[in-house]
C-alpha cells in the first residue's frame, strides 16, 4: 500500500511502518466500510487483523439479504489509520476519487482462514448497515489473475441475534425499485410424439436435462431470486447465475424481469448432464457453494420471458424518409401512447354545473378492497351526452345514504351522491388515476 502512494501528494494516512504486536498485546477487531467514488464506484470492506486492515473491494456493494452473493476482490492491506479516513485522493494518485465512511465500529470473529472469513459486524445504528450484520467471505478461485476473487455472503444472524438492515443501500443505482410484483407457476408440457404435431406450424428447441427455474431479476436493486418449479428458493445455491443474470440485464435499463428457463450443468463435450447438476443441488453453506461453483459451473438456458416492462408512457413512430418540420405538427411523427385499464367501481357521482346541470358532473371511482371501495379518483371527461343521461338514470336507482369508500378525501366527497358500487379507467403506480377518461 505504501509503495503505491506519495505521502506528499495524498491526504491518505501513509505511516512509515506496520505496527508490531508485542507479547501480551491483543489485536483489535475494528472494521470500516468506505464508499469509494474512484474511476468505478465501489465499497472498501476492511477488517482489522494482525495490526493492519485486511481489505476487499466490493464493486456491487454489500449484500443486503441472505439471498445475495456478491463479488469481493481481495486487495492490499491498509494501515489502521486508514480506518478513519474520509476525503479526496487527488487525480494521478492510486485510488483517486472521493472516499467517505459508510459504516464502522467493531466486529466479532467467528472464523479466519486463508480462504474463508466469517464475522459479525456491529455497525453504527444509523449508518449503512443499520445495526448488526453477519458476513462470510470465501475465496472462490485460485491461480494467476484470479487468486484475488472472493465472494461475500450475508448470513443469517446467529441465535436470532442481529440488527435490522433496512437502511442498507450499498448498491449502484439502488433507488427503491420494487422487484416484480407478480409471481408465476411455470407452464408445463404434455407428453406426446411427432404424430401429435399434425400440420400446425411449430418451433423447436432442445429438451435440456436440467432443473426448471424462474429467475426474478431486479437490476436496479442488484437482486436476483431463483425459484424452482415447485416454488423452492435456491438463490444461495447458484451465485454464478446471479452474476450472469444481472450482467445480462445490465444494459436493458429495466427495473425488473421474470425469466423462465432451465438450470443446466454440461459435461466436457458440451452436453447437459443431470448427474453433474446433482452435485450442486441443495447446497447452502457458503464454502460448499464456492467449491461447487469452481468445480461444476452451471448455465441458465432461457426459453421464455414472462415479464419485462419499463413502464414508459408510449413510443414514437417516425418515418425514416420524413423531413424535420420545425415548429409544426406532422404525420411523419406519430405518438402511440401506452394505455392501461383497470376495472373500478362507481361509488358516487357529483352533480354537474352549467351545461351539465341536472345530470352528472363527475363519477367517483374506487377499487374493491377488504369489503369496501378504495378511492382512486374521479372522472369527468370522455362522456357523450347520451352517456351522461343513461348513466344518470342507472345510478339514480342505486342511491344509498352512506359512502361505500373507505378513504375518500373530504374535498372530493363534497356534494357527492352515494350509490351501491357497480366500471373502467387508466391506472397508475401512484394509487390514483392519471387523466382518467370514460
Amino acid at each position: 500500500m505504501r509503495d503505491k502512494r506519495d505521502a506528499s501528494k495524498t491526504p491518505e494516512p501513509v505511516p512509515a511502518s506496520v505496527p508490531e504486536l508485542h507479547p501480551g498485546e491483543t489485536a483489535g477487531q475494528s472494521f470500516v466500510i468506505q464508499e469509494h467514488h474512484a474511476r468505478n464506484l465501489h465499497w472498501d470492506f476492511r477488517l482489522e487483523h494482525d495490526g493492519v486492515l485486511v481489505s476487499w473491494a466490493l464493486p456491487r456493494g454489500v449484500p443486503v439479504s441472505p439471498t445475495q452473493n456478491r463479488l469481493a476482490v481481495h486487495v492490499e492491506d491498509h494501515p489502521l489509520e486508514h480506518g478513519s479516513f474520509e476525503g479526496n485522493i487527488p487525480v494521478g494518485e492510486y485510488g483517486a476519487g472521493d472516499v467517505k465512511i459508510w459504516d464502522r465500529d467493531d466486529y466479532d470473529l467467528e472464523k479466519w482462514r486463508d480462504d474463508e472469513v466469517i464475522v459479525t459486524l456491529h455497525g453504527e445504528p444509523h449508518a449503512g448497515l443499520g445495526g448488526t450484520a453477519r458476513f462470510a467471505l470465501i475465496r472462490t478461485s485460485a491461480g494467476r489473475g484470479a487468486a484475488n476473487n472472493w465472494l461475500i455472503h450475508r448470513m443469517k444472524p446467529r441465535d436470532g441475534a442481529g440488527g435490522s438492515h433496512t437502511n442498507a443501500r450499498p448498491t449502484v443505482g439502488q433507488i427503491g425499485h420494487a422487484p416484480p410484483k407478480n409471481t408465476y407457476s411455470p407452464m408445463l408440457a404434455a407428453d406426446g410424439s411427432a404424430a401429435d404435431l399434425g400440420d400446425d406450424d411449430w418451433a423447436f428447441e432442445m429438451k435440456w436435462d436440467g432443473m426448471r427455474g424462474l429467475a426474478y431479476v431486479s437490476p436496479a436493486e442488484q437482486g436476483v431470486r431463483l425459484v424452482t418449479r415447485n416454488g423452492h428458493d435456491v438463490t444461495v445455491s447458484y451465485p454464478d447465475l446471479t452474476t450472469d443474470l444481472l450482467a445480462a440485464l445490465a444494459t436493458t435499463e429495466t427495473d425488473a424481469a421474470v425469466l423462465d428457463g432451465e438450470i443446466v450443468a454440461v459435461d466436457p463435450g458440451g452436453r447437459p448432464d443431470f448427474g453433474l447438476l446433482q452435485t450442486r443441488l441443495r447446497l447452502t453453506e457458503p464454502r460448499e457453494v464456492a467449491a461447487a461453483v469452481k468445480k461444476t459451473p452451471v448455465q441458465f438456458m432461457l426459453f421464455d420471458l414472462l415479464e419485462l416492462e419499463l413502464e414508459l408512457e408510449g413510443i414514437m413512430a417516425k418515418r425514416q424518409d420524413g423531413r424535420y418540420s420545425a415548429g409544426r405538427r406532422s404525420r411523419d411523427w406519430v405518438k402511440i401512447k401506452h394505455f392501461r385499464t383497470q376495472e373500478v367501481g362507481v361509488g358516487s357521482w357529483r352533480p354537474g354545473k352549467g351545461n351539465r346541470s341536472g345530470t352528472i358532473g363527475s363519477l367517483l371511482l374506487g377499487v374493491p378492497t377488504d369489503g369496501a371501495l378504495r378511492y382512486v379518483s374521479r372522472v369527468g371527461t370522455g362522456f357523450a351526452d347520451r352517456d351522461l343521461a343513461s348513466i344518470h338514470t342507472s345510478l339514480k336507482r342505486l342511491v344509498r345514504k352512506t359512502t361505500p369508500f373507505s378513504d375518500i378525501p373530504p374535498a372530493d366527497a363534497a356534494s357527492a351522491v352515494w350509490v351501491r358500487p357497480s366500471q373502467v379507467a387508466e391506472w397508475t403506480a401512484t394509487g390514483r388515476l392519471c387523466q382518467p377518461s370514460w
